[in-house]
Formats: structure tokens, C-alpha cells, sequence
């Protein structure tokens, strides 16, 4: 108990105090219990006289005339310490809370009793408790900012230049002072009225303010009634949301799941940026397993947008929705992942999707073998398409295809794809003949250089016999004269030899 008494003196702030409860302790520790009483009250009165005058240049007429009263008892050396409790107990000055007054006033009369010649024993118990409560209530604490000073706080919140510096490090910093002259009992009060600023258009000091303070709640249950009347209303912008994940994204994960559905409504919102969402989403799964199916549905179609091009009605994927997918694959639901992508598959089938790429190299990224298969087998479908306004989208979206996407396909892949483009730019098609014409500056080339090697006889007959051999042979041709002793050039030169013994055949059947 001892070692807790001298953990409790190194938390008063004010040296001088320190010193008064350092005496009282002294006192304890030589059994002198009623001293130590005595001491621990005159210095936690003495530093709540201080600490109240602090805030007096806040006061209004009638608190000033009060707290006036009180110093001139003080300072005529007559009492005061009753007249000082009573007045941190009004209603509209909230320095203290009404069980902490019955404290102060407890202490008070014990000292009182023990001041003066009685029968009534002091124990070590006592000596303790107000030696503790002097310390805890008043002493520990850099301020006392009851309501008159939370008042203050917002007003200077509002002004230009409370924070003087918008890096992330400093804003936490300059609210972080702030806060230390705030019970956190208070918080949720300062929460409420800050929540209320928001309503205003000028609101970027109180959204800083908002993150940090919301980081130093500790009660998760009050913290989410305060904030869900305003979530509810909402008149909270996404601009808030993106305050408070940028200085505290963890944040996020202090809101339940009806609260945290209620944000992501208002993320929802064409305004709010998708990376935002996103970034929101994620940090609301690693605590939310019950995320409804409802709200996972709304973001996927969020990340979809229809528009038109010369080509007619599309479908663009936001760059987003593959972090989405993701995010819902690995921390959510696997299943519902999986059915959404589906979805997508089966819609790219029939329609025109932009940025198709994103999910290819997502199921690359998650090992979805046999959904990566399926979808591929649809771009190569559309890459041959007879109808340009299928060809040359499925082009650009090959196109987009990323180097890590080639790593993981099979090398029948990579020569269906080769030819299927070689095979559109023989029919017209405008967004292949740029890539033939200069295969071999393209990333792609070092791919099909690699996997043609694979190219047997199976592939050889079905190129002649099913794959439009008039289509694929002059472009091959083409590039294996750009690119001379390379093995698609080699290639070339057995197929050719392969070709003339497949059209003997042929007209031999005939």
C-alpha cells in the first residue's frame, strides 16, 4: 500500500502541492494518521482554489462575484473550504461531479473531526482514502475543465488558427493538451457538443478535434450512444470520416455494428471518395462479423458504375473494387465474395465490363483456378469477336493485364491469347494491330517467347484445323521476321513446315 501511496504522490502535477502531500505522507508512514488527514485535505483545497481560478476569467457576473467572495475569505486566512465545494456543486459549472463533492465533503469533515480534540480514531484506512481521494479528484490533474471550460474549448476550437499546423502529428498533439484539462468523465459531454458544431459548414478544426477525442473515450457502450443520434440524422459528412481515419484509423473499430452500418450508409454517397469506403470497410470487418448482406450488397454496387461510349451501354469497375473483394474474401465471407464475382463473370459474358482486369488478377491473387478460367476463356472469346464493339473493349482490357497476371497463367493461356491477337488484327480489328505491329517491344512478347516452347503437335493441328490458320499466319509471320532466332520465330518455321504437310492431307482426303 505504501509503494501505491508514492505512485499516487508522483502524479500531482504542481511541485509546491507535491511537496504538501509528500509531508502528509511522511506523516502516514510514522503513524501519524490524523496529520496525514489533515496535510492531505489543506493541500487538495489549496489546489483546487487554484486550479478554479484558472478558469476564472471564464466566469460569468455572478460566478465571478462568488469566486471573489471565496478569495477574500482565503486570503484573509479565514475559512473557505466549505463555501469552495459548494461552489464547484452548482449545476451550470460542472468541475465536479456530485458523487465526487460527497467525497470532497467527506474528507472535509474528517479533517474537521480530527483537527480538533475528539474521540474518534483515525485509521490507517482513513488517512489512505483521503490522502487518495485529494489526490485523485483534484491533484492528479493538470485542470479542472468543467463545463465553463469546455465552453471555452469550442469556442477556441472554432477560431482560424487553433491548430497552426495541419500535419497529423501536431493536430494530435495540440488537441492531446487540450484533453488533459478535461475529466475524460466529461469526454461524451465535449463529444455531444463538438457532434453539434458539425451541423455548421465550417467544420474542419472540430472534425480534427473529433478524431482525437473520440480515440481517448474509453467507454465503447456511451461512446456509441452519443455519437448514433448524429449518425442517425445525418448530418455528418464524409468529410469527418476522412479526418478521423487519417489520424486515427483504428478508431473505427470502437463503433458497433449498427453504428458502423450507419457510416458506411454515408460513405455510400456518389460524393464520398471509394478509397475511403474502402479503407472504412476494412477497419470496420476485423472487429464486425455480422455486417449485413444488405449493406456488403449496396458497396459492390457502389464500385459499379454504368455509363455509355461509342460502342453503346457499360459496366466500369472502380479501382477500389478489387481491394473490396478482397477485403470481403479474406476477412468477411469467402461465399459471398465468391457469389458476387460470379455475378460480375456472368454479366461480362453478355455485357461490356470496363476494368474486367481487376478481377482476373484478383483470382490470380486468391488461387480461384477454375472462376480465372472461366473469365479468361470469355475475354479470348470476345478478343476474336467478329463484332469490333466486342473486340477492341476485350483488347483494352487484355492490355491492362499486369506483368504478375502473365506469371500466373498457363502456357496454353498465354498462346491462345498470342494468337487470338494476332487473329483480331487479321479481321480489322483497330486496338490489335498496334500490338502486333510492335509485339516485340511489348512486355507480352518475353511471355509467349517463353511459353511457346510448350506449342506440340495438339495445338499445332487444332490452329490449322479449328483455329483459322488464314487468320494467324501472315501476323506470325510478321513477328517472326521482327524477331529472327527467337523460338516464336522458330516456331513459326515448324508450324509452316507442319501447314504444308496438314494441306497435302487435307486435299489427299478430298
Amino acid at each position: 500500500m505504501i509503494r501505491d501511496q508514492e505512485e499516487l504522490l508522483n502524479s500531482v502535477y504542481d511541485k509546491q502541492i507535491r511537496d504538501y502531500f509528500k509531508e502528509a505522507l511522511d506523516c502516514y508512514n510514522t503513524k501519524a494518521y490524523k496529520a496525514c488527514v489533515i496535510l492531505s485535505v489543506i493541500a487538495g483545497m489549496d489546489d483546487l482554489f487554484k486550479k478554479i481560478d484558472m478558469l476564472s476569467t471564464e466566469f460569468n457576473e455572478s460566478q465571478r462575484s462568488q469566486f471573489d467572495r471565496i478569495r477574500i475569505q482565503r486570503n484573509n486566512s479565514k475559512p473557505f473550504e466549505r463555501d469552495l465545494i459548494n461552489f464547484c456543486n452548482e449545476d451550470g459549472f460542472g468541475i465536479l461531479s456530485r458523487y465526487e463533492i460527497k467525497e470532497l465533503e467527506y474528507c472535509f469533515d474528517l479533517r474537521n473531526s480530527f483537527a480538533h480534540p475528539s474521540e474518534e480514531e483515525c485509521t490507517a484506512e482513513k488517512a489512505r482514502y483521503v490522502f487518495s481521494v485529494m489526490i485523485d479528484l483534484v491533484s492528479s490533474k493538470k485542470m479542472l475543465g468543467g463545463y465553463i471550460y469546455i465552453e471555452s474549448l469550442i469556442n477556441q476550437i472554432g477560431r482560424q488558427f487553433y491548430y497552426p499546423v495541419l500535419d497529423a502529428s501536431s493536430v494530435i498533439d495540440v488537441t492531446s493538451n487540450a484533453l488533459k484539462f478535461v475529466d475524460n468523465k466529461k469526454y461524451v459531454i465535449l463529444l455531444k457538443k463538438i457532434l453539434d458544431k458539425l451541423r455548421d459548414r465550417e467544420t474542419t478544426n472540430y472534425e480534427y478535434f473529433i478524431s482525437t477525442l473520440i480515440d481517448n473515450i474509453d467507454d465503447i457502450e456511451e461512446l456509441n450512444q452519443t455519437i448514433e443520434p448524429a449518425l442517425t440524422e445525418g448530418f455528418i459528412r464524409y468529410s469527418s470520416f476522412k479526418i478521423i481515419y487519417r489520424l486515427h484509423p483504428d478508431v473505427f473499430q470502437k463503433f458497433d455494428s449498427i453504428n458502423s452500418q450507419k457510416i458506411l450508409r454515408i460513405l455510400l454517397k456518389p460524393s464520398a471518395p471509394k478509397q475511403l469506403l474502402c479503407d472504412i470497410f476494412q477497419e470496420f470487418v476485423k472487429v464486425h462479423k455480422n455486417l449485413s448482406e444488405q449493406i456488403i450488397q449496396d458497396i459492390c454496387e457502389n464500385l459499379i458504375k454504368e455509363d455509355n461510349d461509342s460502342y453503346g451501354k457499360f459496366y466500369e469497375l472502380d479501382k477500389e473494387m478489387k481491394r473490396f473483394l478482397r477485403i470481403l474474401y479474406e476477412h468477411l465471407s469467402k461465399e459471398s465474395a465468391i457469389q458476387k464475382i460470379e455475378n460480375i463473370v456472368d454479366t461480362f459474358k453478355d455485357k461490356k465490363i470496363k476494368s474486367i482486369n481487376l478481377i482476373i488478377s484478383l483470382l490470380f491473387d486468391l488461387k480461384e483456378n477454375v472462376l480465372v478460367k472461366k473469365l479468361l476463356d470469355i475475354l479470348k472469346e470476345k478478343i476474336i469477336s467478329q463484332t469490333y464493339s466486342k473486340s477492341n473493349p476485350a483488347i483494352e482490357e487484355f492490355c491492362e493485364l499486369m506483368p504478375k497476371d502473365f506469371d500466373c497463367m498457363e502456357s496454353i493461356d498465354i498462346l491462345d491469347f498470342f494468337f487470338f491477337i494476332i487473329e483480331a488484327s487479321e479481321r480489322g480489328s483497330t486496338s490489335a494491330h498496334p500490338i502486333v505491329d510492335n509485339f516485340t517491344e511489348n512486355a507480352f512478347f518475353q511471355y509467349v517467347e517463353k511459353s511457346i516452347i510448350d506449342m506440340n503437335d495438339d495445338y499445332f493441328s487444332e490452329s490449322f484445323y479449328k483455329k483459322h490458320d488464314r487468320f494467324i499466319i501472315y501476323n506470325w509471320r510478321k513477328i517472326a521476321e521482327k524477331a529472327k532466332d527467337s523460338n516464336i520465330a522458330n516456331k513459326y518455321n515448324e508450324y509452316w513446315k507442319k501447314r504444308m504437310q496438314y494441306q497435302t492431307d487435307e486435299f489427299q482426303f478430298l
